[in-house]
């Protein structure tokens, strides 16, 4: 499984393809092109590395992470999965693009929904849903328990964690997700987020205060 990450858009957020070596088939996690050169960086390296892309996978439903779905949908006829609760994020985002003053073309309505235990399957390789609420209510992370490899999103940063003062974020969900879900991945897990630098749990778990803080109410009970 090879992944590939583009910085896009004005809230800096990172796009990936992940793809699989030997087949070149593809998804699309969080597509956040909304510049014509943006769109021409993405398709020149779908191009250039002859991925069949087979889907679009939103990790929430955030303007910054959706922003890129309509072009990417419409140019590759691939369907956009999302977990159900994020569908009101989805449809409110031209309101929130409008008070940001950020012009992009709305998402499409999602083609299906996933949830916890799903997996997502490309060539040879699988990606499985995780449920990670907290920054959003329907925030879902990707993970590959082979590759020791986890798409976060939102929820969890390079020396920090998601922010939960938008509409359906909770710290304390964030916090039970990061404890349950998070912490209980090997230490060498990589981290690919959905905005800053690619970290693994183990090293978050001694630099970032928020999993150091977890980690030591677990020894202490």
């Amino acid at each position: 499984m090879q992944v590939k990450s583009f910085i896009f858009n004005d809230f800096r957020e990172i796009t990936y393809i992940v793809f699989d070596e030997t087949t070149h088939q593809g998804i699309i996690i969080d597509p956040g092109c909304n510049k014509p050169s943006e769109q021409k960086r993405l398709t020149g390296f779908i191009e250039k590395n002859n991925i069949e892309l087979t889907a679009i996978v939103n990790t929430h439903g955030h303007l910054d992470h959706i922003c890129g779905n309509k072009f990417v949908k419409e140019t590759y006829q691939i369907p956009i999965y999302i977990h159900q609760k994020e569908l009101s994020n989805l449809e409110s985002a031209p309101l929130h693009a409008e008070f940001y003053g950020f012009s992009f073309e709305p998402s499409p309505l999602p083609d299906q929904f996933i949830k916890e235990g799903d997996t997502i399957t490309f060539g040879h390789s699988t990606l499985h849903i995780v449920e990670t609420p907290g920054h959003t209510e329907g925030s879902i992370s990707l993970l590959s328990p082979q590759k020791e490899a986890l798409f976060s999103g939102d929820v969890l940063f390079k020396g920090s964690i998601g922010r939960t003062d938008l509409p359906g974020g909770d710290l304390d969900v964030l916090l039970s997700t990061l404890k349950n879900k998070i912490l209980t991945l090997p230490d060498t897990t990589t981290i690919f987020p959905g905005h800053g630098y690619e970290t693994t749990v183990g090293e978050e778990i001694k630099t970032n205060p928020f999993l150091t803080e977890l980690v030591n109410e677990k020894r202490e009970l």
